[in-house]
């Protein structure tokens, strides 16, 4: 796989300051995707665990309402479930809290990484070069007149 200016073959003329910015416009690019497919992945972790549980208890949850022979007996069956139900969801908002500012915070450290490296590189490209010593002049040399 190619990274960086490598992809664009048709660009040789790029000055080195520009392939530096460019390769890092692509590394920021690469940082960012890279955080949000791993967050994308917890996130999608939380809702097939969250589900799972949820599935798991339907059947009791249903088996225990249909058992109700009057309509105040399955109220009383729904009420009971409630409490579960609502500790559940509590638990599951608190996780993706969690989750979505694990991923502000891998976001926002992933650009200002890339940040620091594209001003790093723009100073440098920006550094005045060494002063060359001046060569010795060379003496005069006389002419005769004949």
């Amino acid at each position: 796989m190619f990274s960086g200016i490598e992809q664009f073959p048709r660009f040789p003329e790029f000055p080195a300051t520009g392939k530096a910015q460019l390769d890092a416009q692509l590394s920021l690019m690469q940082a960012l995707a890279s955080a949000s497919l791993d967050n994308a992945a917890k996130l999608a972790a939380l809702n097939l665990q969250t589900a799972k549980a949820i599935m798991a208890d339907y059947p009791l949850i249903a088996q225990q309402r249909m058992a109700a022979s009057t309509p105040q007996e399955w109220l009383s069956q729904a009420t009971v479930q409630v409490r579960p139900n609502l500790e559940r969801m509590m638990t599951y908002g608190r996780q993706l809290a969690d989750l979505t500012l694990a991923a502000q915070n891998d976001l926002s450290a992933a650009a200002q990484r890339a940040t620091q490296a594209m001003q790093a590189d723009h100073h440098s490209a920006q550094a005045p070069a060494a002063p060359q010593p001046a060569a010795p002049a060379k003496p005069k040399s006389a002419k005769k007149s004949t």
